[in-house]
């Protein structure tokens, strides 16, 4: 996607969320996290970074609700050890809706790393030992 033209990617990113009922303030913001320029259609929307975030967050959940009523969804989030705060704060807020939404996330990560959402509702933490050498090959 990176080496399209602006319009293209800005027309797949419309293709997947119009269906989907986003407004273009929601369009945007995605537009925005996702640095696809928005043209003058979609200009960055004059926000403090806080509220942007904040509003980025509510589109993308409202989005994911609307998607998972339609069919259902499976998502993966993997190396969440890696992921950064504003990240792992957005899967928070989303992991607490999923109980009542057709969603299997899948979330892998190290050992080391401290998931805030086990022991919510709804979730299943699965242990999985190394590969030996063998099993990697």
């Amino acid at each position: 996607m990176r080496g399209e033209p602006v319009e293209a990617r800005l027309a797949k990113l419309e293709a997947l969320l119009l269906p989907l009922g986003a407004t273009p303030q929601e369009i945007a913001l995605i537009a925005e996290m996702l640095g696809v320029p928005g043209g003058e259609c979609y200009a960055p929307l004059d926000l403090s970074p806080q509220r942007k975030k904040e509003q980025t967050f509510e589109a993308l959940n409202r989005i994911l609700v609307t998607r998972a009523r339609q069919s259902p969804l499976l998502m993966l989030f993997e190396d969440a050890h890696w992921a950064d705060p504003s990240s792992l704060e957005l899967f928070g807020r989303v992991i607490t809706q999923l109980a009542a939404l057709p969603v299997l996330l899948i979330i892998s990560y190290r050992p080391e790393f401290q998931a805030p959402w086990v022991g919510l509702a709804g979730v299943s933490l699965i242990t999985l030992s190394r590969l030996s050498p063998r099993e990697a090959a």
